[in-house]
């Protein structure tokens, strides 16, 4: 399945890549399951990932063949 990942903030500037179009198996696959391809394939921790937003929903579970997926970090601040 071909899914679109949107990076912001410090994670924009971790990977270098405003996005990427991502190659994954099988055709639906957990939020969860994405943090750790990310983990590994742009060395991001997982404590910098706040919020996925599946297709602007930030309560969709499972991420499927042409969704957009936007990773926000923790953001901090008062």
């Amino acid at each position: 399945m071909l899914v679109r990942v949107k990076f912001f903030g410090e994670l924009r500037e971790k990977t270098g890549k405003r996005s990427v179009e991502l190659t994954l198996e099988p055709s639906k696959i957990k939020k969860e399951e994405l943090i750790r391809l990310l983990e590994k394939r742009f060395d991001i921790p997982k404590e910098k990932i706040f919020n996925i937003a599946v297709n602007s929903s930030l309560s969709e579970e499972f991420i499927e063949d042409g969704d957009s997926v936007s990773i926000h970090p923790v953001y901090r601040g008062g």
